[in-house]
């Protein structure tokens, strides 16, 4: 395994992630970590339940581009009314 040079180091908003992990959205599941970031290689809209709405379950629409990226952190990416594919989660 290589050396993480960064292990002495909190981690920040400003640090890089340390996981990711492609996601199929899902109206009940929950995603695998709490996002960092939320990125779509195919553009169209994500509807997803940001971290503070986790209690709730209430979600939010975001349009991407193909490519796009947000920083967010959420708990679930539901099927219904997402459009945009190749969905990749960083923490």
């Amino acid at each position: 395994m290589p050396k993480n040079k960064f292990d002495a180091y909190a981690p920040s908003p400003q640090s890089s992630p340390t996981g990711a992990a492609a996601v199929t959205p899902h109206n009940t599941d929950e995603l695998p970590f709490v996002s960092r970031i939320i990125y779509a290689g195919t553009g169209g809209t994500v509807n997803v339940v940001p971290l503070d709405n986790a209690d709730s379950g209430t979600a939010v629409s975001i349009l991407f581009q193909d490519g796009g990226q947000v920083l967010l952190e959420a708990v679930r990416i539901l099927a219904t009314g997402t459009s945009a594919e190749d969905i990749v989660i960083f923490a």
